[in-house]
């Protein structure tokens, strides 16, 4: 995928989906916006679009319907603490080199009230992050959660039996699907038991650590988003 084809991704320039619906506003947050959250976002962005592409139904009207004139959904990432004077590590992009994700120029922005206007979920690496958001934006208390959370109450999602509770897909709206789970992720927040330690909800901060460290995080990262796209995809399809 090429760079300009990602970067068109998250242009704010495009308001409305295929359908007539505001695209899917997503967006990833870390401390320095260098590390952690774009690489969630180069992940996030490229396999959900390849999932979408490749294996959700699409209607009479075929993939077109899903895709053309604009985006179904934008992601974006942020940083509640950035040093515009810090580059992004050259791990960063060689773990997602390692993954299959496409490299793309990243320019950091910091987390503020003005660009979680238009968000409809915000997916932390840590607890910490998450409740930053909520502070500048508390519209969003019941659409913020931690990358490994959300990853689990989507996935739970795949053992409901097809009803009410369970988000349904009626192509070619992605975007409203994309919504509808984010909504019933928040409803089923307290009936996914947590894990043992409160800390597994919280991703690693790599700067300026070891290479494993890079790896690991990278690891962590991709899992819960393929567990994510994964579950995201089975829903669609039932």
């Amino acid at each position: 995928m090429s760079s300009q084809h990602l970067a068109d991704r998250v242009d704010r320039s495009e308001p409305y989906s295929s359908v007539g619906i505001a695209p899917f506003v997503v967006l990833f947050v870390c401390t320095g916006n260098i590390c952690r959250s774009p690489m969630a976002e180069t992940l996030f962005a490229d396999r959900l679009e390849r999932s979408i592409r490749s294996s959700w139904p699409k209607g009479t009207a075929g993939v077109d319907a899903l895709w053309a004139g604009s985006k179904p959904f934008v992601v974006r990432s942020a940083g509640t603490a950035i040093d515009a004077a810090l580059e992004q590590p050259s791990e960063v992009a060689e773990q997602l080199q390692r993954l299959g994700a496409p490299i793309v120029p990243h320019t950091t922005r910091a987390l503020t009230a003005e660009l979680l206007d238009d968000v409809d979920l915000v997916i932390g690496m840590t607890r910490e992050h998450r409740r930053a958001a909520v502070k500048l934006a508390p519209r969003l208390v019941t659409k913020a959660f931690t990358l490994v959370e959300y990853a689990r109450i989507v996935d739970s999602f795949r053992a409901l039996p097809v009803d009410a509770s369970t988000p349904q897909f009626e192509a070619p709206d992605v975007a409203t699907f994309l919504r509808l789970t984010s909504t019933r992720a928040s409803r089923r927040r307290g009936m996914v038991p947590p894990p043992s330690d409160a800390k597994a909800f919280d991703i690693t901060d790599p700067y300026r650590r070891k290479a494993d460290v890079y790896a690991a995080v990278a690891d962590t990262i991709s899992k819960s988003v393929d567990d994510i796209v994964n579950a995201l995809t089975e829903l669609a399809r039932r």
